[in-house]
C-alpha cells in the first residue's frame, strides 16, 4: 500500500479527509487503476467513518447526488456486514452517467481494513456477448420475481 492510502486507512472521523494531501493521491491512484485496465468501468473507495466516496475523478460525501449518484451498491454493503462476507458480486446493476445507462457487474470487497470498502464496476467490454446474455437473463428473472 502507498503511504497516502495507509494515512486514509488509519483516519477515523478526524481530520477531514477532504483536507489531506493523501486524498488527492488516492484519487490519482484510482484514476490510474481505471485507465490501466480496459474492463474497469469505474472504481470507488468508500470510507465508512466519514461517509466519503473516493472515485477516479473526485472525493464527495455520500448523498451528494449532484456529484455522485451511484449508490445502489450500498445496501449490498450492509448485506456483506450482516453475512460477514469479505467479497460480493452484484449483478445485474446499471450505472447512469450523463443520462446514459449501462450495465455493469460489480465486485465489492472489504479493503484490508474494516473502515474501507472497494467497489469495482466491470464493464461489458471485458465480458462481451456472454455478459450481455447473462445480464439479459438476470433482468428478466428480476422482473419476473417482482411480478409474483
Amino acid at each position: 500500500m502507498q503511504p497516502s492510502t495507509l494515512e486514509i486507512v488509519n483516519t477515523g472521523m478526524i481530520p477531514s479527509l477532504g483536507t489531506t494531501f493523501a486524498a488527492n493521491n488516492l484519487i490519482a491512484s484510482l484514476a490510474v487503476m481505471k485507465t490501466s485496465v480496459d474492463y474497469i468501468d469505474s472504481v470507488y473507495l468508500f470510507h465508512i467513518p466519514q461517509q466519503l466516496v473516493f472515485t477516479s475523478k473526485l472525493l464527495t460525501k455520500l448523498g451528494e447526488k449532484r456529484l455522485f449518484s451511484d449508490e445502489s451498491w450500498l445496501d449490498k454493503l450492509d448485506q456483506m456486514t450482516t453475512e460477514k462476507k469479505q467479497r460480493l458480486w452484484v449483478a445485474p446493476r446499471e450505472i447512469t452517467d450523463n443520462g446514459e445507462q449501462r450495465p455493469v457487474l460489480t465486485y465489492l470487497s472489504v479493503f484490508p481494513h474494516p473502515r474501507l470498502r472497494l467497489v469495482h464496476d466491470l464493464g461489458q467490454i471485458f465480458f462481451g456477448e456472454p455478459m450481455d446474455l447473462f445480464l439479459h437473463h438476470m433482468r428478466a428473472k428480476f422482473v419476473d420475481n417482482r411480478s409474483e
